[in-house]
């Protein structure tokens, strides 16, 4: 997959969609965009309350062209989770631009 460096632009929550990047097995996606699309043609098919926002991001994404072009989806962040040890193997990686970490609660 290419990598484009984009300028810093503000997002807003409802513009940002999620995608796997990992298979049921645990295996890791090499390009989760295929299957980001065809979850999105799936969920415009059933009915559902959903429906109508799968069709509207269908046709954000599509520019109304009937397909949507997965070199045209961009990913711009991940989220990581694990225990403090494996996200301790992250620190000081230049492919990391940024970091938060999240609450972190006891199992009740």
């Amino acid at each position: 997959m290419k990598k484009n460096f984009f300028p810093p632009e503000y997002m807003h929550a409802n513009r940002i969609y999620g995608m796997r990047g990992l298979s049921s097995e645990g295996e890791i996606i090499d390009d989760p965009r295929p299957n980001f699309v065809e979850a999105i043609k799936t969920g415009m098919k059933r009915e559902g309350r959903y429906q109508s926002q799968f069709q509207r991001l269908f046709s954000a994404l599509s520019n109304d062209k009937g397909e949507i072009a997965v070199a045209d989806l961009r990913i711009i962040g991940v989220v990581v989770t694990g225990d403090t040890a494996s996200l301790s193997q992250l620190q000081g990686k230049d492919y990391l631009k940024a970091a938060s970490l999240g609450i972190v609660a006891d199992k009740f």
